[in-house]
């Protein structure tokens, strides 16, 4: 309520809309409320240790798919720093072309 008050009625600094997207707040936040719900539940009728393979097992999934964007990324960022090493083969001493 208390970010309600502070954030309802803010615009946006650059673009002429409100700061707070009302339509992506009527879209997530009954599933939210829904999910946190359910969860709740859930952590009351399951055994824990069930919780406790659940939550380790989207921790895992969570883990592996970081992992494999970060590798994407770093192998991406590798190939445009190489490109832009031949593209500029210069050091800060100098290029080396000139040494023939």
């Amino acid at each position: 309520i208390v970010n309600l008050v502070l954030f309802g009625r803010e615009r946006h600094p650059i673009a002429q809309r409100p700061l707070v997207d009302w339509d992506l707040i009527l879209a997530m936040e009954p599933m939210t409320i829904l999910g946190a719900l359910v969860g709740s539940y859930l952590n009351k009728v399951l055994p824990s240790w069930f919780t406790s393979i659940c939550l380790t097992t989207v921790l895992t999934l969570t883990t592996y798919r970081m992992i494999a964007k970060a590798n994407k990324v770093h192998s991406r960022e590798q190939q445009s720093f190489k490109a832009a090493v031949r593209a500029n083969a210069t050091t800060q001493y100098g290029s080396f072309s000139n040494l023939r």
